[in-house]
């Protein structure tokens, strides 16, 4: 292609992203969100890895009020430009919104550190001002700690952690406002392990506070079906689908118990009130694709689908219903157990063949993510989905091409928010194992971190042993604490002076993974040779050999377990 040409080509590609933006632009105004999101995408087609793309993204989000994905856009944009201070402000604000004030404060004081516009920084102050209650800082009250409390075990509850999520909500104390939400939660957990008496014990406590409280009505009714009482549990059933006037939180319980009920018609109607309250809410809408289903509403169900597509097109599980109830238009198809996931066979069949990138060559590999147009949102919804040993692979395969999206791609999944931290930490691990940037942004909890990921030269020349060894502490490490890089290169420094004539003798990466971690410091890992050998999957025998080794009192350093 010549100079002229190709200019030219450079100029359309522009002003098409112009076009797509203004257009985008416009159907938020209008509050036609759904087409401003597919818009915003265009904008990103045209311009790949774009701050403006994703800026406008999340400002569609929040207007939809979907706060979590506004952040988890933004969080994004750091990734790529860690010193957008208008990016800290937005989270700040979209925290606000979403009630959690303590890392919306946390994240306004950041943008006001490193703002250098005025308008950001008059605007993040105005912001500081209304989450604090007045022109003076205070300390969080001990009301939100326990409103963080209760959304981070609410949080738990969502990933089907019902153990912690329980143990968590036992550190509200009674004199909380948010003591009988709490018990609440608590008998919600009690029943999802099994734990039928305590369940009602803690409902029944919850109902003497707020007799009417629909939620504590709602598990009420599961239990007495749970038990066999049909009659009663009918009974309250009956009571809870006369309630009007209920809030979103309470007309989704309602539906879920109905559901759990088999009562799939008025299931589907509390999913609709919900709806017209909170009409974006992809878990709602995917369970209420899968009822008109079963009720026989193909088209209802498909709609359902398209919505939650319009919203998140990277969705497998809704790729996966939509194709699903096309097919079933031709041959009708058994009827569906609710998921808010894949059915198992299908998943399974979605896993094997990512599986198989372990086998594939680099350049096989190349052509097979050339090939697969949705590579990428497959391996981002077995992130999500947590299979570890999986993740893993895949990211080693990953991060040793050298293809500018693979390396975006991963370096992105580090700033997702949906995704957890044991898999990001493999994905960590696998990009430091292969030629790592400078620089690298990583999502923690409510929390962002900037990584100096360079390795040290002293690197350079060492064996895979010992590189291994260290990337594996320097992943566990960005977990636990910031600012550690430099105590960490010391610290092999320190080891390479001190051991060069027994390097050889190290020949197990995990075991001296845990010598790296134990002399960087105790503070950031357990003195428990059980629990350290634990984080690195190290044989304990092996590695007190190799702390033997380095001079260390194993007996005295160790208590019995």
């Amino acid at each position: 292609m010549n100079k002229n040409r190709l200019m030219g080509k450079l100029i359309m590609f522009e002003q098409d992203a112009d076009s797509y933006y203004e257009k985008a632009i416009a159907a938020a105004e209008d509050e036609n969100y759904l087409s401003a999101l597919h818009y915003a995408r265009r904008v990103a087609d045209v311009d790949q890895y774009s701050d403006d793309a994703y800026m406008l993204t999340a400002e569609i989000y929040a207007e939809m009020g979907l706060f979590h994905r506004a952040v988890s856009q933004y969080f994004k944009i750091l990734a790529l430009d860690e010193g957008a201070a208008d990016c800290y402000i937005a989270i700040g604000q979209n925290y606000y919104m979403m009630g959690a004030n303590i890392p919306a404060l946390n994240f306004i004081k950041r943008g006001i550190d490193c703002a250098c516009d005025s308008e950001y920084l008059i605007q993040a102050r105005a912001m500081l001002d209304e989450i604090s209650e007045g022109p003076r800082f205070r300390l969080v009250s001990a009301e939100q700690n326990h409103e963080f409390l209760l959304s981070m075990a609410k949080s738990l509850m969502a990933d089907n952690d019902f153990e912690s999520a329980g143990r968590l909500l036992n550190f509200v104390p009674e004199d909380s406002g948010n003591y009988c939400e709490a018990v609440l939660q608590s008998a919600i957990c009690s029943r999802y392990n099994k734990d039928y008496e305590r369940s009602k014990e803690l409902t029944l406590k919850a109902l003497e506070t707020e007799p009417g409280n629909v939620i504590a009505r709602c598990n009420y009714a599961g239990l007495l079906l749970d038990a066999g009482d049909a009659a009663n549990g009918e009974a309250e059933l009956d009571a809870l689908e006369s309630d009007t006037g209920c809030g979103a939180s309470e007309l989704y319980c309602i539906a879920i118990t109905m559901l759990d009920a088999e009562r799939e018609n008025t299931a589907a109607r509390f999913f609709e009130k919900f709806l017209a309250l909170e009409p974006y809410s992809e878990n709602v809408l995917m369970l209420l694709g899968q009822v008109y289903y079963n009720l026989g509403d193909l088209d209802a169900a498909q709609n359902c689908m398209l919505t939650v597509l319009s919203i998140d097109p990277e969705s497998i599980v809704a790729r996966y219903y939509n194709k699903y109830f096309q097919s079933a238009r031709k041959r009708r198809k058994p009827k569906l157990r609710y998921s808010r996931q894949i059915p198992s066979a299908a998943a399974n069949k979605l896993l094997a063949e990512l599986w198989k990138t372990g086998r594939m060559s680099d350049d096989a590999l190349t052509a097979y993510i050339d090939e697969k147009r949705d590579f990428f949102d497959t391996v981002l919804w077995m992130y999500k989905i947590n299979r570890l040993a999986l993740a893993e692979l895949v990211s080693l395969r990953l991060a040793v091409l050298p293809d500018r999206q693979v390396s975006a791609f991963l370096r992105l999944c580090l700033a997702d928010t949906g995704i957890s931290n044991m898999v990001k930490k493999s994905i960590l691990t696998a990009i430091l194992k292969s030629a790592p940037p400078n620089r690298l942004a990583l999502v923690v909890d409510d929390d962002i971190r900037f990584l100096s990921s360079g390795t040290p030269k002293i690197l350079a020349d060492a064996d895979y042993v010992i590189k291994s060894a260290y990337c594996s502490v320097f992943a566990a490490t960005a977990f636990i604490a910031g600012g550690f890089e430099r105590k960490l290169n010391a610290m092999l420094k320190r080891f390479f002076k001190e051991f060069s004539g027994l390097l050889y003798r190290f020949d197990s990466a995990p075991e001296l993974a845990c010598v790296f971690a134990y002399r960087l410091g105790g503070s950031y890992f357990s003195d428990k040779i059980t629990e350290l050998a634990g984080i690195f999957n190290a044989d304990e025998k092996l590695l007190k050999y190799y702390l033997e080794l380095t001079g260390v009192d194993v007996n005295a350093l160790f208590k019995t377990e």
